[in-house]
């Protein structure tokens, strides 16, 4: 009984994988925040982390967002 949870885990994980890659992929973003629960579990699994310190894109959009004092 154990193997085949333990098989079960492994194949249901790596449909997983498989399906958030294909549809990140299919969106277009990787280089942007994952989408969702298991976007970030995926990307997790795979160590992919996007660092934005040299993105000017992503510089510009956070001035936008930032609140200055009056």
């Amino acid at each position: 009984m154990i193997p085949i949870l333990l098989i079960g885990g492994a194949t249901g994980t790596f449909v997983m994988i498989v399906l958030n890659v294909l549809r990140e992929d299919w969106r277009g973003s990787p280089k942007h925040r994952a989408p969702g629960p298991f976007s970030r579990c995926t990307r997790g699994i795979l160590g992919l982390h996007v660092n934005h310190t040299d993105c000017t894109e992503c510089a510009a959009q956070q001035e936008r967002h930032t609140v200055t004092p009056a």
